[in-house]
């Protein structure tokens, strides 16, 4: 197949070519010419060309706007931008209605220029105002401006002052627990309440139980505020959150009780994790450690522990702490041991840290009795594969077996086959009780 080439006198042209176009592309950035600065006449006849579009309308200027009760058209209408105008609708619905100029101002992207110029009205009663100067004055508050903190619902807390949801719970709550607010203080406690918002309310303080003429004679005094106490080892999780406390919060409080079994003193319940001191120095705490009740929780947790010499690896697992390794080995060493005859040789276990003896310790209990060994009967081979006997132990006892000697402690220690310290730790295994 031929191929397609250029020969010697095309190749030349197409060069020529590139070249040129290479210059003539080049000459915008090497040569520009100065532009002609305009008369006075020509810019006034482009301004007329293109008028300039006001950012208001002046209907702004004459006329109030009832800013609660106009829609996202109307503003529009108004010429306010389409975007701004849906943001100053949005904001008013989420804030139950603009009150002052001062919350209309903090819509998002709200231009001075316009905070300048309108005249809004925000109630029917502000109808009187006729001048520009007299909006911006903050009105004074108003009937729902005024918060009577000991007499509102969780429901009004949230559609007509801006709470939270588990805000507003928590604020009816702990006003009922401690039997009405007094002051800022005594509300400013309410766990997670935003500080912001109650400096926007005008809060007052009055009791639904008082009478009318008796409130207004009679100041609270702080010293008369009854700050809940807590009895927090008989406490349930909806008692806790019946104090106002979070929900979470009063779980965590719940299981850790249960995990270390009383709370004796505030330390422990420091230890709570996300429990802030100024929740705790919220409340008066009271740690009921009678005997009774260390009585009877004692008894429940002997009552739930396992035996240690019938537990399964399935009811070892269940321990916090414990996996499945250490369970089977565990489990394994009871095993070749006939059972523990005490806790603590749970500890001898291969590879358990003090932690998992720690975790196990306090679950399991000893019920069942040990598997006996009589020494002068026992399969030495069997013996042999026991933890507390040694090869050398073993081949002794063998040897006074086939020598005819009646095996007894002293015996034992004769022959060498045990100390003192050694018999101590496997005598509980031997039996019949053998003669010292």
């Amino acid at each position: 197949m031929k191929r397609f080439t250029y020969n010697k006198g095309e190749r030349k042209v197409l060069i020529l070519v590139v070249v040129l176009s290479f210059i003539i592309m080049s000459i915008p950035y090497f040569y520009r010419p100065s532009p002609k600065a305009l008369s006075r006449s020509q810019v006034e006849q482009i301004m007329k060309m293109f008028p300039h579009r006001p950012l208001i309308n002046s209907e702004w200027k004459t006329n109030p706007i009832h800013i609660n009760e106009i829609n996202v058209d109307s503003l529009i209408r108004l010429g306010i931008d389409k975007k701004l105008a849906r943001r100053i609708i949005k904001y008013r619905d989420a804030i139950g209605g603009f009150k002052s100029l001062k919350s209309f101002t903090k819509v998002y992207g709200m231009p001075d220029s316009i905070v300048e110029q309108v005249q809004l009205i925000f109630t029917p009663e502000d109808n009187n105002i006729k001048t520009n100067t007299a909006m911006r004055t903050p009105p004074e508050p108003k009937s729902y401006d005024i918060l009577d903190i000991n007499d509102v619902h969780v429901e009004e807390l949230i559609t007509s002052y801006g709470f939270a949801p588990k805000v507003a719970a928590r604020i009816v709550k702990y006003r009922d627990a401690i039997g009405g607010f007094t002051d800022m203080e005594t509300v400013k406690k309410v766990y997670g309440i935003d500080t912001a918002l109650l400096k926007k309310l005008s809060i007052r303080f009055t009791k639904p139980y008082e009478d009318t003429k008796e409130a207004a004679s009679h100041s609270l005094d702080q010293s008369n505020v009854r700050t809940p106490e807590i009895d927090i080892n008989n406490s349930s999780v909806s008692d806790l959150i019946s104090f106002g406390l979070d929900s979470t919060l009063s779980e965590r409080i719940f299981k850790y009780g249960k995990l270390i079994g009383t709370y004796k003193n505030i330390n422990q319940l420091r230890k709570v994790y996300g429990l802030d001191l100024s929740v705790i120095e919220r409340y008066q705490w009271r740690f009921d450690t009678t005997q009774a009740v260390q009585d009877s929780f004692e008894q429940k947790k002997i009552a739930d522990r396992k035996d240690i010499n019938t537990a399964t690896i399935a009811d070892l697992v269940k321990i916090k702490g414990i996996g499945p390794v250490f369970a089977k080995r565990i489990i394994s060493y009871r095993d070749l041991l006939g059972g523990f005859y005490a806790i603590d040789q749970i500890k001898e276990t291969q590879g358990l840290f003090d932690e998992g003896y720690e975790a196990i310790s306090s679950r399991v209990s000893i019920s069942s009795p040990v598997e006996s060994i009589d020494l002068t009967k026992v399969d030495l081979k069997k013996l042999a594969a026991h933890p507390y006997f040694t090869k050398r132990q073993v081949d002794l006892i063998r040897k006074m077996r086939q020598e005819g000697v009646m095996i007894t402690e002293a015996s034992l220690r004769e022959y060498g086959v045990v100390s003192s310290k050694e018999w101590d730790r496997i005598r509980p295994y031997i039996y019949p009780r053998i003669k010292k």
